[in-house]
């Protein structure tokens, strides 16, 4: 079975732990493993990320004198960019969630986003596990696809099931 990394960058060991535990829980029946590594600040996370597949990252977390304040993720947005490796930010500061927004960053707020029901979705490990199984579906085609049908899907509209259809139709 393949197996993804994720990656959460939270300051807060407690929070940290109960995103591992949600990442865990709703990466439950996909067809890859998603294992999870653990960064309480900068420095760790991007020594961290070359080992990953996504990050999951807070907004603020200690800074180091060379960073503005409340921008240090910016970094670890950009190493992800510069790697194609999927970057969602969960911040408690909703003006940060705004900017990181409008500058196309995939962002949620740890204030508006359900905690207590995590049998209804937790959107910023949902998003990641969907870019991990579009990566994992790349990873085991071997083939090229040219099945209309199969090029207008994406990896927010797949579902499980749909993988055995694509095989069944790049053979006929």
């Amino acid at each position: 079975m393949l197996t993804r990394r994720l990656l959460i960058v939270e300051d807060d060991a407690r929070l940290r732990t109960i995103v591992r535990e949600f990442a865990r829980i709703r990466a439950r029946g996909l067809p890859f493993r998603v294992e999870t590594r653990e960064a309480g600040d900068l420095e760790t996370a991007l020594a961290l990320l070359p080992q990953v597949h996504a990050v999951l990252c807070d907004g603020s977390f200690p800074e180091t004198p060379r960073d503005l304040p409340g921008c240090n993720w910016q970094k670890l947005s950009n190493a992800c960019d510069a790697h194609a490796i999927p970057f969602v930010l969960l911040s408690g500061d909703d003006v940060m969630v705004g900017v990181a927004s409008q500058r196309g960053v995939m962002a949620y707020s740890k204030t508006r986003t359900p905690f207590l029901r995590i049998e209804l979705g937790f959107p910023p490990i949902d998003t990641l596990l969907r870019a991990l199984g579009a990566e994992s579906c790349e990873a085991r085609r071997s083939t090229p696809v040219e099945n209309p049908r199969v090029l207008e899907m994406n990896g927010t509209n797949q579902h499980l099931g749909d993988e055995e259809e694509v095989e069944d139709d790049l053979h006929r």
